[in-house]
This record gives C-alpha cells, sequence and structure tokens, in this order.
C-alpha cells in the first residue's frame, strides 16, 4: 500500500511537469503557426506578384503610367538586378530575344504573347525604369506599312539605276556603230 501511494505521488507530480510540457508545447505550435502564415503570406506576395498582360511585375516600385497596352514603373535597383528578375521570369520560354543595346536592355517577344517588350533603362541616380508594351496591331501594321514602302523605294531605285545605265550603255554603243 505504501509502494501505491509513492507512486500517485510520483503520478502526481508527473502531472505538474506534464502540464507545464503541454503549455510550452501549445506556445510553440502557436508561435510556428505564426510565422508559417506569415511567410505563406510573405511568399505569396513574392511568388504569385502582380502581372501585368501575362508578364510578373517585380513589387516595390511606382507606377508611372498605366494604361491597357503600356506600363511603366520607376525602381530603386540596378538595371542588372531588373535585367535578372525578367531573365528568370521568362527562362525555358520560346521566342524571346533580349538585347543589350548600351543604354537600355530589350527584352522582345517574337511570339503570340500578350506583351510584345520589356525596356529596362537607368534612370541617373534615382534607379531604373521598366516600360512593358503590350501588343499593338498599330505596331504591326506600322511595320508592314514601313516594309512596304521600303522595298518599294529599294525597287524604284533599282529600277531607275538600270534605267539610266541602259540609256548610257544604248547611247555609247549607237555612237560606235555610227563610228562604223
Amino acid at each position: 500500500m505504501e509502494s501505491m501511494k509513492n507512486w500517485r505521488r510520483f503520478d502526481m507530480s508527473n502531472n505538474a511537469h506534464s502540464v507545464r510540457v503541454l503549455i510550452s508545447v501549445q506556445r510553440i505550435l502557436v508561435i510556428s503557426m505564426i510565422i508559417s502564415i506569415g511567410l505563406i503570406l510573405v511568399s505569396y506576395h513574392i511568388v504569385w506578384a502582380e502581372d501585368f498582360l501575362d508578364l510578373p511585375i517585380l513589387p516595390g516600385g511606382h507606377v508611372l503610367t498605366k494604361t491597357e497596352s503600356r506600363l511603366e514603373i520607376v525602381y530603386g535597383q540596378s538595371p542588372d538586378e531588373l535585367t535578372n528578375f525578367y531573365k528568370n521570369a521568362l527562362q525555358g520560354q520560346k521566342d524571346i530575344a533580349i538585347k543589350n543595346r548600351g543604354d537600355h536592355t530589350l527584352i522582345e517577344d517574337h511570339g503570340a504573347r500578350p506583351w510584345h517588350s520589356i525596356t529596362i533603362k537607368k534612370n541617373g541616380a534615382k534607379g531604373s525604369n521598366v516600360a512593358i508594351v503590350g501588343f499593338s496591331w498599330t505596331w504591326v501594321f506600322g511595320t508592314l506599312v514601313l516594309r512596304f514602302f521600303g522595298v518599294f523605294a529599294v525597287l524604284v531605285t533599282l529600277y531607275l539605276a538600270m534605267t539610266l545605265s541602259s540609256a548610257i550603255i544604248s547611247r555609247l554603243l549607237s555612237r560606235q556603230q555610227a563610228k562604223v
């Protein structure tokens, strides 16, 4: 019987300790849930950032202009950082051309995406500008008209050069035949 009393006393002292352990575990679980929810919300903002024309937009910029087909944002980051962001975002996609033009970087879509180009320029000491331009039928028809008139101008120039050279050659031949 004496051993039974000792067991109960031991059990009761363990219950108090067990309750303290349970409260500590609960606190740890609540803190870890709060941290997990915070990380999920932060990662949601980073991973599923705002997009424009199915193109991810790096958060933290100041929007200068935004229309249905154009978005211009100023960032406090270097153009290289922004170029790397878009290179990573577009990694593995086909029909993308990245051109470094000295004062700016141009990323063009040669496929059928809703956006046409991304231009990243240094903006003095302030940071960088990013301009995203959407697909535009005006641009398509403008380039077609420009190509048409360019080809037309080349053909007219060739026609005039051939006409002039044939006139010169025919006069030279007629003079030679008159001498003979």
